[in-house]
């Protein structure tokens, strides 16, 4: 396919144009969805700047947000924002070489300080070989479960035999799970994520409330309240529970042939007495395969062996992309460098608090 005679461009996208787009994309994510960008609106932190374009034969959107009060000569428009997972362009049939050189020409030709754009890892090859020269690729990797054949075939021959002694143990647990989209879970989700923080803050020797002020990820209830809000029945929370104590939670987030797991959390000590995070993945993978999804996107590990090994036993493999880059002023290394001061900061803390004779596990990681 391809685009030719470009005739106008709107902004914000219309949404039912927009829907209408992501409906004849066979590779479009619920990432790429209107409803997606209007949850990372709802944060208060970001505002539209969607685009839409039409050609003589085609309409192309690309999801696309800025930071709220920024100027546009100051501001790194985002397809999608940090820690919002991946975004890039929706055409009928999958974007073409094309389309993106089109958006490309577009981007870098607008008064803004720079562009980032998270392609799905499906397109990986349009997005290489429509990359303009002087933008940045970075490579990004993510674990994907085929869910071909169903959830029997995903249980008989891509789960390992620990994986299924591990559900069959959380099933025996006596774990009760509750699955849903409410403002209520939203929150619960939230508590596990502050527990998990806690734990990882007093396994480093550090005050709870660094990391907790410090995360950049920044979750909040009201974060995850939007995204059920926004996505209706295709969000869905899992949350364990223990005789009423909380054990761990998740998103199961669905589209078309996608499924993803976004956020997941636990009490530690907890999760793996009870093999509460297997028990959840069960039950996600079980209902993706339910609603006809063809894949489910495990996400990224950081290079966290623990994470990279539990996905990959749950029959999960790496699937690549390159996350793209376009800056007329240094953000990156602005970031990377307060990062490294933070990172410093937080390391004097813990020798201090070693000093002190407190008992501290140091990650360096």
């Amino acid at each position: 396919m391809s685009s030719s005679g470009l005739v106008g461009i709107i902004t914000p996208a219309p949404r039912e144009a927009w829907w209408e787009v992501v409906s004849t994309d066979p590779r479009a994510t619920i990432f790429q969805t209107p409803g997606w960008l209007d949850a990372i609106c709802a944060t208060g932190k970001f505002i539209d700047v969607s685009r839409l374009y039409m050609t003589e034969t085609r309409t192309v959107v690309l999801p696309l947000v800025r930071r709220r009060g920024i100027p546009a000569l100051l501001a790194i428009d985002a397809s999608p924002p940090a820690y919002w997972s991946t975004g890039g362009v929706v055409a009928a049939g999958g974007p073409s070489v094309a389309d993106v050189t089109m958006v490309w020409k577009d981007m870098l030709g607008r008064r803004i300080a720079g562009t980032r754009i998270r392609p799905h890892y499906e397109t990986r090859e349009t997005w290489r070989a429509a990359a303009p020269r002087g933008v940045r690729a970075i490579e990004q990797r993510v674990h994907v479960l085929d869910l071909s054949g169903g959830y029997g075939e995903v249980w008989r021959s891509r789960f390992s035999s620990s994986v299924r002694r591990a559900i069959r143990k959380g099933e025996a647990a006596g774990l009760e799970v509750e699955v849903g989209s409410s403002e209520r879970l939203a929150v619960e989700l939230h508590q596990l994520y502050v527990t998990w923080l806690r734990l990882r803050a007093q396994d480093r020797g550090l005050p709870p409330a660094i990391l907790l002020a410090h995360n950049p990820m920044r979750e909040s209830p009201q974060k995850f309240a939007a995204v059920a809000a926004k996505l209706g029945d295709n969000c869905q929370f899992l949350i364990a529970r223990r005789h009423g104590e909380l054990v761990a939670g998740m998103m199961l987030l669905t589209h078309g042939d996608h499924a993803s797991y976004w956020r997941g959390y636990s009490n530690l000590q907890t999760a793996r007495a009870t093999r509460a995070n297997n028990l959840l993945q069960h039950l996600a993978i079980q209902e993706a395969c339910a609603r006809g999804c063809r894949s489910y996107n495990m996400g990224e590990s950081g290079g966290v062996p623990s994470l990279v090994e539990f996905k990959t036993r749950h029959g999960a493999v790496p699937r690549s992309f390159e996350q793209y880059e376009h800056e007329r002023l240094p953000y990156t290394a602005l970031a990377h460098g307060w990062s490294q001061v933070e990172g410093l900061g937080a390391r004097a803390l813990v020798q201090l608090r070693a000093g002190r004779g407190s008992r501290v596990l140091v990650d360096n990681g």
